[in-house]
């Protein structure tokens, strides 16, 4: 988990950092190693935001917002320690909480629901940058970008794994039986076997056009005959999984932004797609015939879509929740939580919703009317969320509920 410093958000300049690491060595027995280092100026490093390493402190204020990394290396009797890590000030985006939590997060822990500890951990070796379980929990996907390695657990074991895709790992999920896998590789769309590390196919859309693209995100659908994949373009590749050739395609035209999140119904007949500009788009899976078009002015962070196909459901950055009828064609209700909406669901037979957000709140209510069973405040950023028919499970910063 990232750490945060009370320190980091109450000291507005980079120096007055660099002043306090310099007392504490100091007071300690020990000395700055990269101070006066080939002329470096500073006890230690201060690198914030986009910086990538070695930044060094200077008057300039650290905002709320920012994200610091502070990079300590002390001599203490001869012996060198070199530490470094990510310091939140104050509150930040989902983005970047994301981004450094993914630097952290290299381990599988699986639970069961009667106990709040994990029955079974393993180290990725690397952060994990997408993950994905079957709905019994037997089998968990894990993709990791940096290194482009996807492995597939079992139970607790590792039951293969592939390293071999083109530049980098987008997105991987898992159907709900735990059967089939899909993967979005940059320019490669691939679905698995469980069974095997070979693809039964793989498709890169753009390879005879001589135009380029890259992939966002992907779904799978319950019964594995259908798989949508997103790019940063604004467009949706959606694809019979008994062939490797698209069976249609939703263009964003240019003007939709990238593709947020794709999901299907779990009756499978329907496609929701959210978008960065705020539009949500409802397809049918098969015909590719466009039954709704919403729009407004937040981009859609997630999407969902339950068992009743009359109702759609998504999140945006502002921490607005909406769900929308497509019988009347219009949204139901909607409501806002704060924050950013991190993740929605929808329980077993679409009766009720849950939403989690950037600020620690998460809603529970009726879909049909909006009206809230409840809304509280979990102990950390909720980070996502999931729903059996009865039960809720959540996610976050601070523990796994």
């Amino acid at each position: 988990t990232p750490l945060y410093s009370s320190a980091a958000s109450d000291v507005y300049k980079r120096q007055e950092l660099d002043k306090i690491c310099y007392e504490f060595i100091k007071d300690n027995g020990g000395y700055s190693a990269p101070l006066f280092y080939r002329g470096f100026p500073k006890t230690c490093c201060t690198s914030v935001n986009h910086v990538i390493c070695h930044g060094i402190p200077t008057n300039k204020y650290l905002n709320e917002g920012d994200i610091v990394n502070i990079d300590v290396t002390a001599i203490v009797n001869g012996w060198h320690g070199d530490t470094s890590r990510m310091f939140f000030v104050g509150d930040v985006s989902v983005k970047s909480r994301n981004l450094v939590s993914a630097t952290y997060d290299s381990t599988v822990s699986l639970w069961k629901n009667h106990s709040s500890s994990p029955y079974n951990t393993k180290t990725n070796g690397a952060a994990i940058s997408a993950m994905d379980m079957s709905s019994d929990g037997k089998f968990v996907v894990t993709a990791v970008e940096s290194t482009t390695t996807l492995k597939l657990w079992e139970e607790g074991s590792k039951k293969w794994e592939k390293d071999d895709f083109t530049l980098s790992l987008k997105d991987a999920t898992i159907n709900s039986e735990g059967t089939h896998l899909a993967v979005a590789a940059y320019f490669d769309l691939l679905f698995f076997s469980s069974s095997s590390n070979e693809e039964v196919w793989s498709d890169n859309p753009w390879a005879d056009s001589g135009d380029s693209d890259e992939f966002t995100t992907v779904a799978i659908s319950d019964n594995h005959q259908y798989i949508a994949a997103g790019t940063f373009g604004g467009n949706v590749w959606v694809y019979d999984t008994s062939s490797s050739d698209p069976i249609w395609y939703h263009s964003g035209g240019g003007l939709n932004g990238r593709i947020t999140d794709v999901a299907f119904s779990e009756d499978n007949n329907f496609l929701v797609i959210g978008t960065e500009v705020g539009k949500v788009f409802i397809y049918e899976s098969v015909s590719g015939n466009q039954i709704l078009e919403w729009g407004q002015t937040d981009e859609v962070t997630c999407v969902t879509a339950g068992f009743d196909p009359n109702y759609f459901a998504f999140g945006t950055e502002t921490g607005l929740v909406t769900v929308l009828n497509v019988e009347q064609q219009f949204k139901e209700w909607e409501t806002n939580i704060g924050g950013e909406i991190t993740d929605i669901e929808f329980n077993g037979n679409a009766k009720y919703l849950v939403a989690g957000s950037s600020n620690k709140k998460l809603l529970l209510a009726n879909v049909s009317n909006g009206e809230e069973l409840w809304r509280i405040s979990a102990f950390g950023d909720v980070n996502s969320v999931a729903m059996s028919y009865s039960c809720l499970l959540y996610t976050s910063d601070a523990a796994d509920e």
